[in-house]
């Protein structure tokens, strides 16, 4: 999903956007509000999953929802749970390198699972994985 998606913005839209940013309740939601603000001021992509804390093909996946459905369906977007990249072997893997004390940072677990299984993840996915499988580093 590397389209990088061009977004302009009526004043009337905007003004809609502002006021759902102001009311609503969900860090989650606010996120993709914000995204979409942002593209419309000029950011790039990678500048706004930096900033917001995503990889840009979450940003192109809001930016093409709110293109084809509005606000509404920005806001309405659900997603179906994705199956985990990373193997249980390969999980088995990462607990044992662990163990021999391999990592002091999430950082290094992510370059560990890049360059030994080539599976990318964003840095923020890493703490998560590893507390689901009880893996301390």
């Amino acid at each position: 999903m590397n389209k990088k998606y061009k977004l302009t913005i009526s004043k009337k839209e905007m003004q809609k956007l502002i006021k759902y940013k102001k009311i609503v309740k969900s860090a989650k939601l606010l996120k993709r509000i914000q995204a979409i603000i942002l593209k419309s001021n000029g950011w790039k992509h990678n500048k706004i999953a930096e900033f917001l804390g995503v990889i840009d093909d979450t940003i192109t996946a809001w930016i093409k929802t709110y293109i084809n459905g509005g606000i509404e369906e920005l806001i309405n977007l659900k997603y179906k749970p994705t199956k985990s990249k990373i193997s249980k072997a390969q999980i088995e893997i990462v607990r044992e390198e662990s163990k021999k004390g391999t990592f002091t940072f999430a950082k290094d677990v992510k370059k560990y699972i890049e360059q030994n299984f080539n599976i990318k993840y964003h840095i923020h996915h890493i703490p998560k994985i590893l507390k689901k499988n009880e893996i301390n580093i």
